[in-house]
């Protein structure tokens, strides 16, 4: 209890968050953008018809960003539920639902609906997906939780880059 009340739980995290560097575009081409769910807050959302996010959140502001930036980009968000709670709204309707608010019509996503964990995840995107060789894939999630889905999604190689969302730590030092 005490780590995650006091200034050390970001310090336990520190080494997940800045593994990856941050992303800069180098004009590659960018087939599709990848990401991956666990942003909402399910029942403010559902009562009240609009985006409410936890504190994963800026994963939909980094989707809102890219998808402008990459116009002709699929998208993929995947978000089915969670092992924890698998009886709830699939987060992929709760981002269909409310996808206006990002000023993005509801088409340019494809929602994947079905993954319950970051494994399922990467293996249902991939399907989706279908990608090409050569092709350059986005994987968007949080900084703390990159190294987990970097691995999950090089099994069914699909995403080659990953695009961390801010991190709460590099807020937290500022």
């Amino acid at each position: 209890m005490f780590a995650g009340l006091s200034p050390l739980s970001y310090w336990l995290i520190l080494p997940l968050e800045e593994r990856f560097p941050v992303f800069v575009d180098d004009g590659t081409p960018v087939a599709g953008i990848v990401v991956i769910g666990g942003t909402f807050d399910t029942e403010p959302t559902l009562a009240h018809g609009q985006m409410t996010l936890n504190e994963t959140g800026e994963r939909i502001v980094a989707l809102g960003d890219l998808a402008r930036r990459y116009p002709s980009a699929k998208i993929i968000y995947a978000g089915g539920g969670s092992e924890f709670a698998p009886d709830t709204t699939p987060e992929a309707d709760l981002l269909a639902r409310t996808i206006g608010e990002l000023g993005l019509a509801k088409e340019r996503v494809t929602y994947e609906r079905r993954s319950l964990n970051t494994v399922q995840n990467a293996l249902y995107a991939k399907e989706i997906a279908a990608p090409k060789p050569g092709e350059r894939w986005l994987l968007v999630t949080s900084a703390f939780h990159m190294p987990r889905a970097v691995g999950a999604f090089a099994q069914p190689a699909l995403a080659s880059t990953p695009i961390q969302s801010i991190s709460a730590l590099r807020e937290a030092r500022r």
